[in-house]
């Protein structure tokens, strides 16, 4: 019986854990750029900390608001999101953003492109 009730809180601790931990693949844009998981996890775990500490100190987070247009769409879409950037084999900075929401849920990502500002081209990533 006791083995039973082990087993299960086990089997429970497990799903938890795995449900708790979140792995991300490439993600490829298209305007040829390719971001690595390991980049998408690093601006996923700043997103989580800033969107933490933004939370216990009572401040807006209207500094990371996402307005621009995906796609042009004709409605803006409103997410937050976390700045990362990305030289190429040129040397050409480019842009991208992870996008969460305000409780830090991975929503996606969208990439400017080189040498482009946000919310004016930008475009969605997709799993590659």
């Amino acid at each position: 019986m006791r083995s039973n009730r082990l087993l299960n809180s086990l089997g429970i601790w497990l799903v938890s854990t795995i449900a708790a931990v979140q792995c991300f693949g490439d993600y490829s844009c298209s305007n040829d750029m390719v971001i690595s998981g390991r980049e998408i996890d690093a601006a996923h775990n700043k997103a989580n900390s800033y969107i933490n500490i933004a939370a216990s100190q009572r401040m807006y987070l209207s500094k990371i608001v996402y307005n621009g247009n995906l796609n042009s769409e004709s409605d803006s879409m409103y997410y937050w999101f976390i700045t990362q950037f990305k030289a190429d084999q040129r040397n050409v900075m480019t842009t991208y953003y992870l996008l969460t929401s305000t409780t830090g849920e991975f929503l996606g990502v969208i990439s400017t492109g080189e040498y482009q500002d946000i919310g004016t081209s930008d475009t969605w990533c997709s799993p590659y």
